[in-house]
C-alpha cells in the first residue's frame, strides 16, 4: 500500500542522515531509509522505518528506493578530504551520484530533491559569506571541486527534468550524540580530547549542532524556494585554539594543552610529515599540506539571514554544540588505535620540542659546537608535484665549527610533474600535450661557501651542485621514455636566520641545471626529439640548522 508523504533518506546511516532519519519519524513522517549496506542495521535498532540498499553510483537500485517517494533527502556521498586517487574517489563518485540521484528521480516520480550541498560549494572572497556570493572559485581540492560542481549540476537537471530541487549547504556538524562513525568533524573534536593536535593551524571550523542541520533540511523541503541555496550553519566560526580551551575549561581533569604556535614554514614541514604516514598507512592524515595552504587563516564566518529568514532556522550557539560534542565523546571514551598516526603525532612533537630546546640552549659554551647539520627541504617541489602523488626533496648538509663558512651535503628528490612546468621545463622542447606525468627522480651533493660581510643572521652563499637525473616520460600511464643526464648545477643563494635561537633558515638561491653527460636524444611515439639541455633553477629552501 502507497504511503502518502514518504520520504527517502540516502545516506541513512551516516552522521546526518541518520539524525535526519530520526526527526522525520518524530513529526510522523513515513521514512524510507537508504544504506549502501543493507547489513548494517544498527543505527535504526528501535526506529520506526523501512530500510533498504541503494548507491548513489547506482541509478537503477536509486530508482528502486525512489518508487512511491514524495521528498527525497539526498544526503549521501562521497565524504572525505584525502584519497589515494582523489579524483576517482572523492568528484568522480559525487558528479556521477548527483547525476544519477536527479536523472533517478525524475523517473521515480519524485516531487521534490533537498539536495545536500556543503559550505565548500561558498565563495570566502566577501565576508561574511552568503548565498548569492555564488560558488566556491578556488579549484585545489577534489571534494571542493565535486560539491561545487555537482550542485550546479543538480540545478540543472531538476530544471530540465522540472522536479523542484532546493539545496542545504551545512557546517562542521557534531552534536550530543553519533549513531554511525564519526564524522571528520567529530574527528577533530576527538583528536583535540586525546590531546593529539600539537600546533596551532590557524584553521577555524564552523561548528553546527546536526539536529539543527536536520531541521534545516526538513524546514528546506517545507519551506524552501525551489532553485534556491540556504546556508545551515552560525555565523560565526571557531578556532581548533579556542575550541582546546572550551575543552581545557569543560575537562580540566583531562589536562590538555593549547596547541603551540609555530612560523607557517614549520607548519608545511609538519604537514608534510604527515602526508607521508597518510602515504604509508593508506589513511587520511591529520594534517595535510593542502589544508595549510587552503584552509590556514581562512575564517568561515556565513551571514544565514536568508536560511533564518525563510525557513525559521535558528541554531543553537556553537560554543553549546561544542560543549554537548565534548561531554558526549569523553563519556563514550572512543579511542581507536592507530600507531603510525600517533608516531606521526610523535614527530611533530619533536619537531616542535627541539625548536624549544634549541632556542633555550641557543648559548653554548665556546668550544662546545664541533659541526652544524642542518635538514632542508624545497617546498616548492613537494607542492607541485601534490597532483600527482606525494613528491620528496631533502637536502642534509654540514658545517664544521673550524671552517664555519664552508658547507658541504647530499640531496635527492622524487616526483610526478605534469602541467606547464612539466611541459616546458622537464620534457623536452617541443613538447606540447596535457596528458603527459613526468617522474623525475635524482641524487647529488653539493658544496657552497658562505660570505657574510657581517652580516649576524645569514649571508651571500655561491656553491655547485653534481645531479644525477632521471626523467621518465608517461602519457596516459604508459611509458614512454627514459633520459638520465650527470648534471653540474652552479647557483648562489642567500642564507637567513629568521629564527636564530631555533636555527630555522630560509635559503632562496637561483642556478642553472647543466646536463653533461646522458642521454641526448629520445624516442616519444615513434619522433626523434631533444632532450632539454638547460634548465634554470629559481627556488627557496627551508630548514633547520642544529649544533653538536
Amino acid at each position: 500500500m502507497e504511503q502518502k508523504n514518504l520520504a527517502l533518506v540516502t545516506g541513512a546511516n551516516g552522521h546526518l542522515g541518520n539524525n535526519l532519519v530520526r526527526l522525520l519519524i518524530n513529526k510522523g513522517i513515513p521514512v524510507r531509509a537508504s544504506v549502501r549496506n543493507i547489513a548494517n542495521k544498527e543505527p535504526f535498532v528501535g526506529l520506526d522505518c523501512e530500510v533498504v540498499q541503494s548507491d548513489i553510483t547506482d541509478k537503477q537500485s536509486l530508482i528502486k528506493a525512489l518508487q512511491g517517494v514524495e521528498t527525497f533527502y539526498a544526503v549521501g556521498a562521497a565524504f572525505k578530504l584525502w584519497a589515494k586517487d582523489p579524483k576517482k574517489e572523492i568528484y568522480d563518485v559525487n558528479i556521477q551520484g548527483t547525476q544519477n540521484i536527479v536523472e533517478a528521480a525524475a523517473e521515480a516520480g519524485v516531487k521534490r530533491i533537498v539536495y545536500v550541498s556543503s559550505i565548500a560549494a561558498l565563495n570566502y572572497n566577501q565576508l561574511p559569506t552568503k548565498e548569492s556570493n555564488g560558488q566556491n572559485p578556488d579549484r585545489r581540492d577534489m571534494y571542493y571541486n565535486s560539491k561545487n560542481d555537482g550542485e550546479k549540476l543538480a540545478f540543472e537537471l531538476a530544471k530540465k527534468h522540472n522536479i523542484e530541487l532546493v539545496a542545504v549547504l551545512p557546517a562542521a556538524m557534531i552534536g550530543s550524540e553519533s549513531f554511525g562513525s564519526l564524522n571528520v568533524s567529530y574527528n577533530v573534536i576527538d583528536l583535540i580530547l586525546k590531546k593529539e593536535i600539537p600546533v596551532d593551524t590557524g584553521i577555524t571550523l564552523n561548528w553546527i549542532d546536526v539536529k539543527d542541520v536536520a531541521e534545516g533540511c526538513f524546514l528546506a523541503a517545507t519551506k524552501g524556494r525551489n532553485g534556491e541555496r540556504y546556508i545551515l550553519a552560525n555565523e560565526k566560526c571557531t578556532s581548533i585554539t579556542d575550541t582546546t580551551k572550551i575543552a581545557q575549561k569543560l575537562l580540566p581533569e583531562l589536562k590538555i594543552t593549547i596547541p603551540k604556535a609555530v612560523p607557517k614554514p614549520i607548519l608545511y614541514l609538519i604537514a608534510w610529515f604527515m602526508e607521508l604516514g597518510g602515504k604509508l598507512n593508506g589513511k587520511a592524515p591529520l594534517l595535510s599540506v593542502k589544508d595549510i595552504a587552503m584552509f590556514s587563516g581562512l575564517k568561515q564566518d556565513f551571514d544565514i539571514s536568508k536560511a533564518r529568514k525563510e525557513l525559521g532556522f535558528n541554531p543553537k550557539k556553537p560554543e553549546i554544540a561544542i560543549r554537548e560534542a565534548m561531554i558526549y565523546l569523553n563519556n563514550k571514551r572512543i579511542d581507536k588505535k592507530q600507531p603510525l598516526n600517533k608516531l606521526m603525532t610523535l614527530i611533530v612533537f619533536f619537531l616542535v620540542a627541539s625548536t624549544t630546546l634549541f632556542g633555550q640552549n641557543s648559548k653554548p659554551k665556546a668550544d662546545s659546537t664541533k659541526v652544524f647539520v642542518s635538514i632542508e627541504t624545497d617546498p616548492a617541489f613537494w607542492v607541485g608535484t601534490l597532483p600527482n602523488g606525494l613528491g620528496f626533496d631533502a637536502n642534509i648538509d654540514f658545517r664544521l665549527a673550524k671552517h664555519p663558512s664552508l658547507r658541504f651535503g647530499i640531496l635527492g628528490y622524487s616526483g610526478k610533474w605534469s602541467g606547464e612546468f612539466g611541459k616546458t621545463v622537464l620534457l623536452t622542447k617541443d613538447y606540447t600535450e596535457d596528458n603527459w606525468v613526468t617522474q623525475w627522480n635524482g641524487i647529488g651533493v653539493e658544496a657552497q661557501y658562505q660570505f657574510r660581510f657581517g652580516l649576524q643572521r645569514g649571508g651571500l652563499q655561491p656553491g655547485l651542485r653534481l645531479q644525477w637525473n632521471q626523467f621518465i616520460y608517461n602519457q596516459d600511464n604508459f611509458k614512454k621514455g627514459e633520459a638520465n643526464h650527470f648534471v653540474i648545477t652552479p647557483q648562489v643563494g642567500f642564507q637567513w636566520f629568521p629564527f636564530k635561537k631555533i636555527g630555522l633558515y630560509v635559503l632562496p638561491w637561483a642556478g642553472v641545471q647543466i646536463p653533461t653527460l646522458g642521454t641526448d636524444k629520445i624516442m616519444i611515439n615513434g619522433a626523434e626529439r631533444d632532450t632539454r639541455k638547460i634548465m634554470p633553477v629559481v627556488t627557496a629552501h627551508i630548514g633547520w640548522e642544529f649544533k653538536f
